[in-house]
This record gives structure tokens, sequence and C-alpha cells, in this order.
């Protein structure tokens, strides 16, 4: 990535699009290794990406399918994104370790993005 396109994801005003906070089930699968699918809880969604745990320790730009379930209730939304992304998430003593993926988009419906982006926008008001 170019310096000037990385300025642009440094803090929430320079982002390419809004995120929104949100706890959403997230079911993954490792392109590859199609079709063994994991579940995820995410932390944050926009129309661009969504980051959330997983109990794998993913390798930057591993390339993943996903399904996401959106509070919206609507049907789950399916892209295709790369982990651009990884850090350990806190656990406690004993605990099997958790990372937080950042995946960036590289493959989704156009109403689908869109419909990511409405209900990041109404969440948010």
């Amino acid at each position: 990535m170019a310096e000037n396109e990385q300025e642009k994801y440094e803090g929430f005003d320079r982002r390419l699009f809004p995120r929104l906070d949100v706890n959403a089930l997230v079911e993954y699968a490792v392109v590859k290794i199609l079709p063994l699918k994991e579940k995820g809880a995410s932390r944050d969604i926009s129309a661009g990406g969504i980051c959330f745990t997983v109990s794998e320790d993913l390798k930057i730009d591993t390339a993943l399918s996903l399904t996401i379930h959106l509070p919206d209730g609507g049907t789950p939304v399916k892209a295709k994104g790369k982990v651009v992304r990884k850090i350990e998430a806190a656990t406690g003593p004993g605990e099997k370790k958790e990372y937080e993926i950042g995946v960036e988009f590289t493959r989704i419906k156009a109403k689908d993005q869109e419909r990511i982006a409405k209900y990041v926008r109404q969440s948010n008001i």
C-alpha cells in the first residue's frame, strides 16, 4: 500500500467507508480449504470490509469466503475478502488464543455493499 493510500485509513474521519460497531455472526472459510467453515463474532463493519474475532492464526493476505448475518434481519451477505490486519486478542491464562482480523472485501455484490453502507448510516444516526 502506498504511503498516501495508508493515510486515508488512519482515524475515523479518514476512512474510505465509515465503520459501525456491530455484533454479527460471520461464517468464513479459507478459499483454498473450502468447504470447511468456521464462525467468528464481528467487532465492526463498513461497506469496504469487516473486523471479527477468530481462533485461527490466519496470515495476512489469506483469501476468505464470507457469509455475514447482519442484525437487520435480511438474507446473509456473501462476499470474498482478504485478511489485511491481524492482532492477537487479549485472553486469560489458559484460554485459547484468539485473533482480531480486518478483512477487506475483494468481491461483493453492489446491492450488498450498498445494504451494508445503508445499515451503517442508519445505525450511526
